[in-house]
């Protein structure tokens, strides 16, 4: 699985399908979605791609009503590779001003 960080570039290549979300867990509803995922990516013959974010977005913007971390990055990149993702892009939202940096990616 290829692991980008922030507005790193993969290059170019074929439109795939794309989830965002925290992925923290990864349980049987993040796995089910995957596979969705999964299959709308083939038939478009091309990646699967999660964007998730590190910290959890109400950590930064909320800190006081943010979930505890069930987690750490590592370890949900793993589990996502498990699965099979083509590609995961890693938003730090401590580093970056999300929209500044994510829209040019799209």
């Amino acid at each position: 699985m290829q692991v980008l960080f922030g507005t790193q570039r993969s290059g170019t290549g074929p439109c795939g399908a794309v989830t965002f979300g925290n992925f923290d867990g990864v349980h049987l509803g993040h796995r089910a979605l995957v596979s969705h995922l999964r299959t709308a990516a083939a038939r478009v013959t091309g990646p699967s791609v999660v964007v998730t974010f590190d910290p959890h977005p109400l950590q930064v913007l909320a800190p006081d009503r943010a979930p505890q971390p069930l987690d750490t990055l590592d370890g949900r990149l793993q589990e996502l590779a498990a699965l099979q993702v083509d590609r995961t892009i890693s938003i730090c939202l401590y580093s970056y001003i999300f929209f500044y940096h994510f829209l040019p990616l799209l």
